[in-house]
């Protein structure tokens, strides 16, 4: 979510340290030294060259744009494209990623290769403080040419950023160990990298943002930004004087102004920027009427609810209480240069990547209804919320339809043959008009309903099936086999949490997702998965589900959509729910029963999924 990656940034520069004047002309300096800026310095050091006008770029923002301080000789190789502040050598040459000594990049700074201070007239050149390293308000952060550091003081530890306008959203920066990442105004910053191939952590006082997955070859990983994150204590509390962690959004501000509150707001003792009387966590809001603490509310302007910002700690998840949940929000975006155009994504929950993956509380659910008026209700790391966009509806065109294609009567299709499983269900699937018609290229005859001829797929990627039909891995074709919430029933029925199913009347009575049962009406879902041989022992109380597009699912809360045989779970592919386990030292779902083991989850082991031994 890219609220997530908004922080405060303030730039900074150094004052001028007037020093005596040593000569007006070259003459009045000995031997070969010159006469520069009123300081004598040797004229072979390379450092300065022959005064040409700056034009507010030559030194990446470390002097003052007034046209005539300082030039430099031409940097030769692209050494300042990109900092490296690792100090490898492969960007810099011997940049060794702390302060510009002058020798590095043959840049003069006043301090190590001239005799004393330099006057500039109000244009020093101060140390330059290399990216992600600490920083205060007046600290000068370097930059590439052309864009602008800056230093994040919302972090819990302040550090220096720049921005990276000239590089695409999501690109690499910082020789690979920062993200390119748009933070709105058209503006762009290079933040840390967290995750990736080689598990980067985020610094103290910052949390990992989750932007996508970078792909190698068959594997992927989870990719994010280190961005604001602070706690009120331990490590992760704000170091710099004055400040507070907001615990609303979870940045550093000062104590005293809250960093700056709205209009119709006031800063309180925690930080925060509060309407007079603000609705609670998970109150009713407009972006209208943000009547929330922070004005942080999650909707548009026909409703919303108020939210804050949680993360995937243990205290983390528990900042959203009984009410809500942590949705950490996986965009999944393969980000270059490792992009091989491949996206897996087997879920968007249970995803721990760079120490602390930040997201933000969401109002829970049962269903749809309890969420504002067009939003979906679907499940995010165990518990099922309120998200603002609607369940994609599939495109229809009257008379149209095709056999396979979705449809909601007969009139849509060209073979006047809209085959629904029940009346409770809107939409079906197009039928041929009789047996020997033959079913159409690309699609599958179904004995069982020999009119009804199914598209193909494979279940091996995502998005291969109509919204509102999924993908059946095992009979390789797709199917009207789940709703995703009462909008895809009829008036005559409404969507069942725990079946998946559009029902008259949804079961009230059995066991949940993991429940022991013997037959299908032991369980809430209407579906036992039976002993077979070593798996599921004692039976096992499932349901059908479906990863969503925006990557939640449709299992109830308690529960979580895996796949249906030994391949990979994609969006639109039907899976299965399976109980939720702890399979580590936090506490939150409890242990599986006897005849199963906790699988853990492989972004998120301390949590994983109840499966047979």
């Amino acid at each position: 979510m890219r609220a997530l990656l908004v922080v405060a940034l303030v730039g900074g520069c150094s004052g001028a340290n007037p020093g005596a004047v040593q000569c007006a002309r070259d003459v009045d300096c000995k031997g070969t030294r010159i006469c520069v800026a009123g300081q004598c310095v040797d004229s072979e050091s390379g450092d300065l060259a022959p005064a040409a006008p700056l034009d507010g770029g030559d030194l990446d923002g470390a002097l003052a744009p007034d046209g005539g301080d300082l030039a430099i000789a031409p940097l030769d190789g692209g050494d300042l494209a990109i900092l490296d502040s690792a100090g490898d050598g492969g960007d810099l040459a011997g940049f060794d990623g702390a302060v510009v000594d002058g020798g590095d990049l043959a840049i003069v700074d006043g301090a190590n290769d001239l005799p004393g201070p330099l006057d500039l007239g109000g244009a020093d050149l101060a140390p330059r403080i290399a990216w992600g390293a600490p920083c205060t308000a007046a600290s000068a952060c370097a930059a590439p040419p052309g864009e602008t550091g800056a230093c994040a003081l919302s972090f819990g530890t302040p550090a220096c950023l720049h921005t990276c306008n000239a590089l695409p959203d999501y690109g690499s920066c910082e020789a690979g160990k920062g993200i390119c990442i748009p933070v709105g105004g058209g503006a762009k910053y290079c933040f840390a990298r967290c995750g990736d191939l080689p598990q980067l952590q985020c610094a103290p006082g910052t949390g990992c943002a989750l932007v996508g997955r970078a792909v190698y070859g068959g594997a992927n990983y989870p990719v994010g930004a280190c961005v604001a994150s602070c706690t009120a204590g331990g490590p992760d509390a704000c170091t710099r004087a004055g400040t507070t962690c907001d615990p609303v959004t979870s940045h550093c501000v000062d104590s005293a102004t809250c960093g700056g509150c709205a209009a119709g707001t006031t800063c309180q003792p925690n930080g925060s920027c509060n309407p007079p009387s603000p609705s609670p966590l998970y109150g009713s809001c407009t972006a209208l009427n943000p009547s929330c603490a922070d004005q942080l509310c999650y909707g548009d302007v026909l409703g919303g609810s108020c939210a804050r910002f949680c993360d995937s700690s243990a205290s983390g998840l528990q900042a959203c209480g009984a009410g809500g949940t942590c949705w950490t929000d996986i965009d999944v975006t393969p980000e270059a240069p490792n992009d091989s155009g491949v996206v897996t994504v087997d879920n968007g929950s249970f995803i721990a990547a760079g120490g602390r993956t930040v997201g933000l509380c969401l109002k829970s659910c049962t269903t749809a209804s309890d969420c504002p008026f067009g939003w979906h209700c679907a499940e995010i790391n165990g518990r099922r919320g309120c998200l603002m966009n609607p369940d994609p509806s599939p495109s229809i065109t009257s008379g149209s339809q095709q056999p396979g294609d979705p449809c909601t009567s007969s009139g849509d299709c060209v073979s006047n043959n809209c085959v629904l499983q029940s009346t409770a269900w809107r939409y079906g699937a197009c039928g041929r008009v009789s047996t020997a018609v033959a079913c159409p290229a690309g699609t599958t005859a179904d004995a069982a309903t020999p009119l009804l001829c199914h598209k193909n797929c494979t279940g091996t990627i995502g998005g291969e099936c109509p919204a509102t039909q999924v993908c059946n891995p095992v009979k390789g074709w797709c199917e009207v086999a789940l709703c995703r919430s009462s909008g895809d029933c009829s008036f005559l029925g409404q969507c069942s949490t725990q079946a998946a199913a559009c029902q008259s009347a949804p079961a009230t009575s059995g066991g949940a997702v993991g429940a022991a049962c013997t037959v299908d009406g032991d369980c809430l879902s209407g579906r036992c998965s039976k002993p077979s041989g070593t798996l599921w022992p004692g039976g096992y109380c499932s349901a059908p589900c479906q990863v969503n597009a925006d990557f939640t699912d449709s299992c109830p809360s308690g529960s979580v959509c895996g796949p249906m045989n030994a391949g990979g779970l994609y969006i639109g592919v039907e899976g299965q729910c399976l109980a939720l386990c702890d399979a580590g030292a936090v506490a939150r779902f409890g242990s599986c029963r006897v005849g199963y083991k906790c699988t853990p989850f492989a972004y998120d082991p301390r949590f994983g999924a109840c499966v047979s031994m």
